[in-house]
């Protein structure tokens, strides 16, 4: 009798695809084995997912106890499985780079990068300068935003954006969608970066509660728009270089030609944002030849951190900025490794 019912159940599965029923597909011994349907001679277990090996990477991370996402196929997409997409946002086509994850924590959707680049680049090559398509291992979807009249809106800067006061903000908005639709990501995870012009759009972004960035990374850039107050404080990690002539921690006086503007001090940024975000008196220390400066117990639990860096200056590369950010990711955002 006891055969005749699992015979019974295994046609019932069949039927419905193997796919509504609770048991479809195995059936419960009393041993408490579990015996795949079909299965000759024995009791055999179902194997679990098993972590990929470690990594070494331009991350510095490990990819520790990750398993293999699942493949996203993009129209277009090139040997990497990236592909140049676009969306249409104030009558104007945005493209973006989409770069789906290839690790996630098991049973986990990836976390969402929107990298927001500097000015007059291309996509594909912030993507590979950068270090970004490490990041793919690391539990993250990699989003690349395509700026208009090649920078950004941030408010008081930069170019022809802000004069003609062009609505980055929901174009940004608009990429972030696309790629959650066609990827899969957790845009409740999502992490703003960028560097330059784009960490100037990045800080923007910080303060626009309806965007909604669990996290924001600035490199080497700093906040020329208004900071409303903020339920929810996004972490934010400011990494500058302390011999940066472009964007000095301490501001400037002088005219940036690629800005138009004489750029805020980085510190007084992060004490605006911090202020918006109603958190605590900052604490200062040293970790190596980085000064740190933290405002925590930020509104929705947020905080605001300032690494200054020293002996460096103003480009990614010299910053070290792929594995410092990354550090700063892996022990900030839920599945990041």
């Amino acid at each position: 009798m006891r055969r005749r019912a699992l015979d019974a159940l295994a046609v019932t599965c069949a039927v419905v695809l193997l796919a509504a029923l609770p048991g479809c597909g195995a059936a419960e011994h009393e041993e408490g084995a579990v015996v795949p349907t079909g299965a000759a001679g024995g009791v055999h277990k179902w194997p679990r997912p098993v972590p990929l090996p470690p990594l070494e990477d331009a991350t510095g991370l490990s990819g520790a106890q990750l398993v293999a996402a699942q493949d996203i196929d993009l129209p277009g997409a090139d040997a990497r499985g990236a592909a140049q997409l676009s969306v249409r946002s104030g009558g104007i086509d945005r493209p973006y780079l989409l770069a789906p994850a290839r690790r996630v924590v098991l049973r986990s959707d990836p976390a969402l990068l929107v990298v927001l680049p500097a000015a007059n680049t291309l996509l594909r090559t912030e993507y590979d300068r950068y270090g970004l398509d490490a990041f793919r291992d690391h539990g993250v979807t990699v989003m690349v935003a395509g700026h208009d009249a090649a920078s950004w809106n941030a408010g008081a800067c930069c170019g022809r954006p802000a004069e003609q006061d062009l609505d980055d903000v929901a174009a940004v908005t608009a990429m972030r969608a696309d790629a959650v639709r066609r990827s899969g990501a957790d845009a409740g995870r999502t992490v703003v970066i960028g560097h330059s012009v784009g960490a100037f759009m990045a800080w923007r972004l910080a303060c626009t509660p309806a965007f909604g960035a669990a996290a924001v990374v600035a490199v080497s850039g700093t906040l020329v728009t208004g900071c409303p107050g903020l339920s929810h404080t996004p972490r934010m990690l400011s990494l500058n270089g302390a011999l940066d002539q472009t964007v000095p921690v301490d501001g400037s006086d002088e005219v940036v030609p690629i800005l138009g503007i004489a750029p805020p001090s980085v510190r007084e940024s992060a004490r605006r944002l911090a202020a918006a975000g109603g958190c605590t008196a900052p604490v200062t220390f040293g970790v190596g030849s980085t000064t740190v400066t933290d405002h925590r117990s930020c509104s929705g639990g947020g905080t605001v951190r300032l690494q200054v860096v020293s002996d460096h200056g103003h480009t990614w590369v010299d910053l070290d900025a792929t594995r410092r950010v990354a550090a700063w990711l892996s022990s900030t955002v839920a599945g990041v490794r």
